[in-house]
């Protein structure tokens, strides 16, 4: 027959939730005599190491405004080339990071490192990888043609760093975005290579 063990003992009775040696106490009267801890204010965990530098640029897309009869493919070329620049093997690995829903990613983040959440489960600060790129654009619309102008700007700066201006008749629109994706990238790595 096995030796029987020891449990975790409490030392005291008089808390709400405390831990004491590790142990998750809980008791209906007061704070504990020999620890006095309690599970929220543990100390804090210390911040995780800064992520590496970088190698490659990354880039974020910001949806197109757009005019004329159909503005709908303003938000819809952007989002055409962005899942196209996502499957481009480039020479500087260019990535495609998230910005449209930046703000809720963040208040996720932040919302998993309260005291409602447990600590082993908290998404860690200080990952998310900002973009050193954003592509911005206008397009306008006709009856029979649609016109863009895009451009990438540093996104410390904001100067214009590459474009891409074009026009496409009637549905040849919805076959030009893996060109434009291609042209885009090759400036994006051409900049990078510079910096």
């Amino acid at each position: 027959m096995a030796e029987k063990k020891p449990g975790p003992v409490c030392v005291s009775n008089l808390g709400s939730d405390w831990m004491d040696s590790g142990t998750l106490c809980r008791s209906r009267t007061g704070i504990p005599a020999t620890t006095g801890q309690r599970p929220h204010s543990a100390a804090p965990r210390p911040a995780p190491p800064p992520p590496p530098k970088r190698t490659s640029p990354a880039v974020a897309f910001k949806a197109f405004s757009a005019t004329g009869p159909n503005p709908q493919l303003g938000k819809g070329l952007s989002d055409m080339i962005c899942t196209d620049l996502v499957s481009i093997e480039t020479a500087c690995k260019l990535v495609v990071v998230e910005w449209e829903h930046r703000a809720e990613i963040v208040e996720e983040i932040e919302l998993s490192n309260s005291p409602a959440f447990d600590p082993a489960t908290r998404i860690p600060r200080g990952h998310l990888i900002d973009p050193d790129v954003f592509v911005t654009g206008i397009v306008t619309t006709t009856k029979t043609d649609t016109t863009w102008k895009i451009q990438l700007r540093n996104a410390k700066t904001d100067a214009v760093i590459g474009s891409d201006t074009g026009n496409a008749k009637g549905t040849a629109i919805l076959e030009v975005s893996s060109d434009i994706a291609q042209r885009l990238a090759g400036q994006v790595c051409q900049w990078w290579s510079k910096k």
